[in-house]
């Protein structure tokens, strides 16, 4: 008799890669003609939802992130052992030293790369989330309340719970992050 095969439950959860390079001197024009390349190639596939490039630090910083954000860990891992990011990988070795990390939920919007320990408190994420939330499913409301009155809940609650996490997503944690990021990370601002 087999004994049954007992698999992982796929992650559903959205993944973000967040691939640092230590440029070398006088290599930074190498760096944003490979990273026009590294976006192409890894808009291609499924499950991708975006790219961000960030520089930290002083002005004179040679360190650079590229953040890619995907559905789930299956869409990471596709990126991750596909050809086209090996030969991006062999490209940047000659401009640059890696640094990669990885993080899936809500902490990916709030802990800065390279510096792990930077995570703000719950509370404060908490805190963080609550104006975003508000004014989202506040404008949910008015908006959908006009055009979807006498509907039944199940449904009327199943669209707003779509359109907030869609605004949430793409709008409200990435201002909220960015207008109380001094808040968030008292102690990274310090050191910068």
């Amino acid at each position: 008799m087999t004994q049954p095969i007992h698999e992982e439950p796929a992650n559903t959860e959205p993944v973000t890669l967040v691939e640092g390079r230590t440029l070398k001197p006088g290599h930074e024009n190498d760096f944003y003609a490979w990273v026009q390349r590294a976006i192409a190639a890894s808009e291609r596939f499924p499950g991708n939802q975006g790219v961000t490039i960030l520089t930290l630090g002083k002005e004179q910083s040679q360190a650079r992130y590229v953040i890619h954000r995907f559905a789930d860990k299956a869409a990471e891992r596709a990126w991750m052992q596909s050809e086209d990011r090996a030969k991006l990988v062999q490209e940047a070795a000659a401009f640059s030293t890696p640094y990669t990390q990885t993080s899936s939920g809500l902490a990916a919007w709030f802990t800065l790369p390279d510096l792990l320990d930077t995570t703000p408190p719950k509370w404060k994420l908490f805190l963080a989330i609550i104006p975003s939330a508000y004014l989202a499913s506040l404008i949910i409301i008015l908006i959908l309340n006009a055009l979807l009155h006498g509907w039944p809940l199940l449904v009327t609650n199943g669209i707003v719970t779509v359109f907030l996490a869609f605004l949430l997503t793409y709008v409200g944690l990435p201002l909220s992050t960015r207008l109380l990021h001094s808040w968030l990370y008292p102690h990274w601002h310090s050191q910068f």
